[in-house]
C-alpha cells in the first residue's frame, strides 16, 4: 500500500471500503498490458490517449473545437481571465493522464469533454451572422449529428472515419474502446438467425455465456466461469466467434502458454524462461515495448524456427491470429465480436 492510503486509513480520512477499492484499482494499473497500432506493451505511451481521444472523437467535433478555441485565443491574445479558468483544469487532467502511462480506455478522458463543450459554446453566436463562417459552423454541427445518428445504438464501439471506422478502429486501438463483452445478445441473435446451434468461443467479458443460452467450445475466456471445460481448437466447419481484442492477442497469456508448451515439449529449461522474465521486467522497468518470449528465444538462437512453430500451433493465441489475419469474418456480433467460418 501507498504510504498515502496507509496514512488515510490510520487517521480514518475515508472509509476503509472506499480506500480498498481505491488500492485495488491502483494495484490493477501497475504492469497492465496496453494495445496501440498492432503493439503491445507494459509500460504504455505518451501518444496512447491523444491517439485515442483522436480517433473515438467525431472530427467535425474536434475541428470546430480547435477552431473555437484559436479563435478565442487571437481575439483575446491569451489574456482572458475566464478562458484560463476553464482551459487550465482539463489541461491539467489530460497532463496527468498522458504521464499514467495507464493505457487501457479512451474512457480515461471522458472528463475532458464538458470543457470543450462550454469551450465550443460560443459558435452558437456566429450561426447568427451571414456567410461562409456561419455556414462552415452549421456543417460541422450538422457532421456532429449525423456521427451520433451512425453510431445510434453502439456508441461504445464508436470510431471515426479516420481511423476506418468500427471495424477499421481494432486495428488501433481495443480493450475497453470497442469491447467490454457488451455483444453476448447480439452473437446469440446472430446464432439463431442463421441456425447456428454452436459456436467455438473466444470472449471478452465479464458475463457467462450460458446466461444468454449459447452454446459454445471453450477457446478461450477473459473470466473463465468454466476451467472444468477443456481447451478447444477451432476446427473445419464449425464456427468460430471471438471478440476483437482477444483476436488482438490482449489478455491472451500467450506468452505463459507458449513457455509451457517449450517446457512440455522439452524445447527449452525452466532457467531460460526465467531469464526471460528478469529480461522482460527490467524492459518494463526502463518503458521498453515488451518483447514476446518466442521472438526473444529465436533471436538468441536458443529454439529453432520448426521448434517455435511446433509451440505456437498447440496455443489458442495462435489459432486466433491465424483466424483474424488468414479469413474473412461471415458476419459480426455489433462491433465486438467477429464471427468466421473455419475452412
Amino acid at each position: 500500500l501507498s504510504p498515502a492510503i496507509v496514512f488515510a486509513r490510520g487517521h480514518r480520512l475515508f472509509p476503509e471500503a472506499y480506500l480498498f477499492g481505491f488500492a485495488y484499482a491502483q494495484s490493477q494499473s501497475a504492469g497492465r498490458v496496453a494495445f496501440l497500432d498492432g503493439e503491445q506493451s507494459l509500460a504504455g505511451w505518451y501518444r496512447y490517449f491523444p491517439e485515442a481521444f483522436f480517433f473515438k472523437t467525431p472530427l467535425a467535433f474536434t475541428a470546430l473545437a480547435l477552431w473555437v478555441i484559436a479563435a478565442g485565443v487571437f481575439r483575446t491574445r491569451g489574456k482572458s481571465f475566464d478562458g484560463w479558468c476553464l482551459a487550465l483544469p482539463p489541461l491539467g487532467f489530460a497532463a496527468v493522464v498522458i504521464l499514467s502511462r495507464f493505457n487501457i480506455g479512451q474512457r480515461h478522458v471522458t472528463p475532458l469533454y464538458p470543457f470543450l463543450c462550454v469551450a465550443v459554446a460560443p459558435a452558437a453566436s456566429w450561426l447568427e451572422q451571414r456567410g461562409a463562417r456561419a455556414v462552415a459552423v452549421a456543417v460541422l454541427i450538422a457532421s456532429c449529428f449525423v456521427s451520433f445518428a451512425l453510431a445510434t445504438p453502439r456508441y461504445f464501439s464508436y470510431f471515426n472515419v479516420a481511423a476506418g471506422g468500427p471495424r477499421g478502429g481494432t486495428k488501433h486501438l481495443v480493450d475497453s474502446n470497442v469491447d467490454w463483452g457488451q455483444d453476448l445478445i447480439r452473437l446469440k441473435r446472430w446464432m439463431t438467425a442463421h441456425g447456428v446451434a454452436e459456436v467455438d468461443l473466444a470472449y471478452f467479458g465479464t458475463a457467462d455465456p450460458r446466461a444468454y443460452e449459447i452454446a459454445f467450445r471453450k477457446v478461450a475466456l477473459f473470466i473463465d466461469f468454466y476451467p472444468e471445460l477443456p481447451v478447444a481448437r477451432p476446427e473445419s466447419g464449425r464456427y468460430l466467434a471471438a471478440s476483437v481484442t482477444l483476436l488482438a492477442g490482449v489478455y491472451m497469456d500467450a506468452d505463459r502458454a507458449f513457455a509451457n508448451e517449450l517446457l512440455r515439449r522439452g524445447f527449452a529449461s525452466r532457467s531460460t524462461i526465467d531469464e526471460y522474465l528478469g529480461d522482460s521486467e527490467s524492459r518494463a522497468a526502463h518503458g521498453d515495448p515488451l518483447v514476446h518470449i518466442a521472438d526473444w528465444m529465436t533471436e538468441r538462437g536458443l529454439i529453432t524456427s520448426d521448434q517455435r512453430l511446433a509451440a505456437e500451433d498447440g496455443i489458442p493465441a495462435t489459432w486466433l491470429r491465424n483466424a483474424r489475419d488468414k479469413l474473412t469474418p461471415i458476419g459480426w456480433a455489433g462491433d465486438s465480436i467477429a464471427i468466421y467460418r473455419i475452412p
